[in-house]
């Protein structure tokens, strides 16, 4: 395996390295040396993508990025792995949770902002973090609304638990959310549950079981959404 980090580990005033990953797994299996850095961004420098950038462009050797450059990126106030510690941890290891979460990741040859964006960083990468997850005062909510009501909408028609309008008011709700991104969101979540559940159940007493429950989670779904 190739390792694709620069022999000598630049740094910036913009950045720094705090060490690599990628020797064993929580579990103990072997994963490629060096799998990737774990670098902090200066003060004052986490909006933007300038240092950002640069970090990628300085660590992936002559600039060449591919599957097997991968970097998680903090803030410098980020609870983060000791240099030891880094090196026994797997990128996909549950042990990070035991740290502050990344404010962005960049692998695979793409940068991703990990969360709501709480570094600030805006531009594309920024905007779409905000969609991806449910940021915003009462959005997480809404959606699992939204998902509620499709299920109970597209369950009682082959249950036979009588109609109600929450499909209209469910779509026109999402109609009028004024954000373009976000109103796709919500309406593919909406039709990809409706259209996925309408044949029948292998157990012939789903209808009977799941019945309350269902009706309990569209009711709290009709008060977030102000029905």
């Amino acid at each position: 395996m190739v390792n694709n980090w620069h022999p000598k580990t630049p740094t910036s005033p913009n950045w720094h390295v705090i060490g690599e990953f990628g020797g064993k797994s929580e579990y103990g299996i072997e994963t490629m040396k060096s799998l990737g850095q774990v670098v902090v961004i200066s003060p004052g420098h986490e909006k933007g993508r300038e240092a950002y950038d640069e970090a990628i462009k300085a660590l992936c050797h002559d600039g060449y990025h591919n599957d097997f450059c991968v970097i998680r990126f903090y803030l410098s106030e980020d609870k983060t792995p000791s240099v030891s510690d880094l090196h026994n941890m797997a990128l996909l290891d549950s042990r990070w949770q035991n740290y502050s979460p990344t404010v962005a990741l960049y692998w695979r040859n793409e940068f991703t902002v990990t969360g709501c964006d709480r570094a600030g960083i805006g531009g594309e990468a920024g905007e779409r973090a905000k969609i991806d997850y449910l940021c915003g005062e009462g959005v997480a909510e809404a959606f699992d609304a939204v998902s509620s009501l499709a299920v109970r909408a597209s369950v009682a028609e082959y249950c036979g638990w009588g109609k109600t309008n929450d499909t209209a008011l469910t779509i026109a709700y999402i109609n009028n959310l004024p954000d373009p991104a976000r109103r796709k969101q919500f309406q593919n979540e909406f039709n990809s549950l409706t259209q996925s559940r309408r044949s029948k159940p292998d157990d012939p007493n789903f209808c009977t079981i799941k019945r309350f429950e269902i009706e309990r989670e569209a009711q709290k779904a009709r008060r977030v959404l102000g029905f």
